[in-house]
């Protein structure tokens, strides 16, 4: 039933305020599946984790766009508090899916925009990097994904451009994506304090 479905949804949320030991989150991201159908039961339950404290802001990734704006919609007509923030793969690897029709939703409606796996899984860093860091099946996965023509010269150009500016291909991707006015952050994996310091310093890449 809707209710038993808002109350689990609003349930998962307490189980994170206690396990980060605080009284509200400041932004819940909902993952996209199709148990979230029918969408009318979703808004509510979103609009619940807000009206109750729960939580400021509800944000959704890997959303269809146009379940996001089903979203708006229904939260404009009853008043409900509405999706402030999408969240999806976008890097130089992965635009598709962002541009163009979801980064104008975003500009137009005023959402939030965190931008996910913007070094394309690690596939944007050096290449000795790609062939240290991970272990064989996440090189496989991402050489399946990406090892084409247009990865090797996306490849070829941010080492490049890393070289003319004395930087690490890792932060220039990041820079590439952090230029993008539509982007408000991106979500990053590291693996050491040095790699997060390394990231750190592509946001005052020029």
């Amino acid at each position: 039933s809707s209710d038993l479905f808002i109350e689990r949804v609003q349930d998962a949320c307490r189980q994170s305020l206690r396990r980060f030991q605080t009284d509200y989150l400041d932004m819940v991201i909902f993952e996209w599946n199709e148990g979230l159908l029918p969408m009318r039961v979703a808004a509510e339950a979103f609009h619940h984790v807000v009206r109750n404290g729960l939580a400021r802001y509800i944000g959704a990734a890997n959303f269809p766009t146009w379940r996001v704006v089903d979203n708006l919609g229904r939260a404009y007509l009853r008043q409900y508090n509405r999706i402030e923030a999408l969240q999806s793969d976008y890097s130089l690897m992965t635009r598709t899916r962002f541009e163009p029709e979801a980064m104008a939703l975003c500009q137009e409606q005023r959402l939030g925009f965190f931008a996910q796996s913007p070094l394309a899984g690690g596939f944007l860093t050096r290449r000795s990097a790609l062939e240290t860091m991970f272990h064989s099946g996440r090189r496989d996965w991402l050489m399946e994904r990406f090892g084409n023509a247009y990865g090797e010269t996306a490849q070829a150009a941010v080492a490049d451009v890393a070289t003319r500016h004395g930087a690490s291909p890792a932060q220039v991707a990041l820079a590439w994506v952090l230029r993008n006015p539509a982007v408000t952050s991106a979500v990053i994996g590291v693996h050491s304090v040095a790699q997060l310091n390394e990231l750190v310093q592509s946001a005052a890449l020029q």
